[in-house]
């Protein structure tokens, strides 16, 4: 299996550096779950991920207020619940979260 990411820091430490590597690289590699990273100022490569931030825009912030960091995030969550389980063309009807669990029991 392999992820593909952009060159956030939360997803790499390799322009900060040559020896530490971030969490996320070392729980990818624990599983044995290939990395790799588009080309930085590169974001059309990034199409799904891109398109998924115009979603949450879309049906979340344009339309969800809150007052506190507390409340955002009790409605995020349950934002979040309802887009990974919510069916998808891209995966033959299945969720995102029905097709994660296609690939969990193989690792």
């Amino acid at each position: 299996m392999c992820i593909q990411t952009d060159n956030g820091t939360e997803f790499t430490y390799k322009f900060i550096s040559d020896e530490i590597k971030c969490p996320f690289e070392i729980k990818l590699s624990e599983l044995g779950i290939e990395h790799r990273l588009i080309k930085p100022r590169t974001p059309w490569h990034n199409g799904k991920v891109e398109r998924s931030h115009r979603m949450d825009q879309r049906y979340f912030y344009d339309w969800e207020y809150f007052k506190e960091t507390d409340e955002a995030n009790k409605k995020l969550k349950e934002h979040m619940k309802w887009t990974n389980n919510k069916p998808m063309r891209i995966f033959k009807g299945k969720s995102p979260m029905h097709k994660l669990q296609d690939y969990i029991w193989l690792i």
